[in-house]
């Protein structure tokens, strides 16, 4: 059995060196100067103290350098959040797995959420928004898969209205890395706006009654769906005795008899008929497959006996009268001008 191989050791750095100095300081007789042997003992100290110090100081230098490189980093973090924060649209992104990496705060304030842990699917991110959960379960699985599905085409927008009343829009672009990037926006207001400035477009200010403008689109449209032997009716009406109530009420009191009369209006004719405002005290009714020539005697006697029922307007009691005029025609050769033209004359007539 072979003897375990000698164990040797390593002498350590500074032992070498101390060695070194030894020999350095040996006299020729063999022995240690003990005077040199300090001096060289304290050289090397001090160089190593000096080589200590310039470390510590590059430590120093890096730390402090790493120091504003993290907070200029934190500072940068923060100023994108704010960013993020304060913009109008809400974002939210996934990364390629489809899970959550960040969203802003809009995002959420749509959403109703409180807040966002990454790495959900945006199922899970929306299973708790209050805003989506006042519909049935079936209605909110249906505006989830809806926005996910319709907004995998990139670059597409699709537009929901939710339960709540609100109308928004999403949109999802796609990352380079193979996530994506959903862009959200409440545009109720935009769209109430809008809705609001096509119905004005449409309606008189004053009494919500359909205007000339909306007049001629029923017009046109009982021309593109006329049938044959199919007749209509343009009764046009302005008020007996208005302009007196105007000079001595006021025009507040003479706007509020003019809802007055159109309230009354409508309620004397039938769903698919037509009550229009023309202006000032001027008032028209078309009123679609006519049956007979009396029938619409028979309207025109109510409407009459209607409006010269007394008014309590503002305190006031207002007694006023109509004169009508009316034109007949076949509804497949109907010329939207002649007919307006022709009642106009008939009113002038009956006045």
């Amino acid at each position: 059995m072979k003897p375990p191989p000698p164990i040797t050791t390593e002498p350590p750095v500074l032992h070498r060196i101390a060695a070194r100095q030894a020999e350095r300081a040996r006299r020729p007789d063999g022995g240690i100067d003990t005077d040199r042997l300090l001096a060289l003992v304290s050289a090397t100290y001090a160089e190593t103290d000096v080589d200590r110090r310039r470390s510590d100081r590059a430590n120093r230098l890096m730390a402090q350098e790493l120091e504003v490189a993290l907070a200029e980093s934190a500072l940068q973090n923060l100023r994108f959040k704010a960013a993020l924060d304060n913009m109008n649209q809400g974002l939210a992104l996934f990364d390629a797995s489809r899970r959550l990496v960040l969203t802003n705060q809009r995002f959420l304030d749509i959403y109703g959420l409180d807040h966002a842990v990454p790495g959900l699917t945006l199922d899970q991110l929306l299973s708790n928004s209050p805003c989506l959960s006042v519909s049935t379960a079936d209605e909110h699985r249906r505006l989830v898969e809806e926005y996910d599905g319709a907004a995998s085409a990139y670059g597409a927008r699709i537009e929901q209205r939710w339960p709540d009343g609100r109308t928004i829009t999403i949109e999802r672009t796609r990352l380079v890395d193979g996530g994506f990037l959903d862009t959200v926006a409440d545009v109720t207001e935009a769209r109430n706006a809008s809705a609001r400035l096509a119905h004005l477009a449409r309606h008189d200010a004053l009494t919500d009654l359909p205007n000339r403008t909306m007049l001629r689109e029923r017009l046109d449209e009982m021309m593109r769906n006329a049938r044959s032997g199919d007749r209509c009716a343009m009764l046009c009406l302005d008020l007996d005795r208005f302009k007196l109530v105007n000079d001595t009420l006021g025009h507040p009191v003479g706007d509020a008899l003019l809802v007055a009369v159109a309230s009354r209006l409508v309620t004397l004719v039938r769903h698919h008929d037509v009550v229009t405002r023309l202006g000032g005290d001027e008032f028209s009714v078309l009123v679609q497959h006519v049956t007979s020539d009396h029938a619409i005697e028979q309207l025109c006697r109510r409407i009459i006996e209607a409006l010269t029922q007394p008014f309590e307007i503002g305190g006031h009691h207002i007694q006023i009268g109509a004169s009508i005029g009316v034109a007949m025609v076949e509804v497949d050769a109907l010329d939207p001008n002649v007919m307006l033209r022709n009642a106009d004359l008939a009113l002038y007539s009956a006045k």
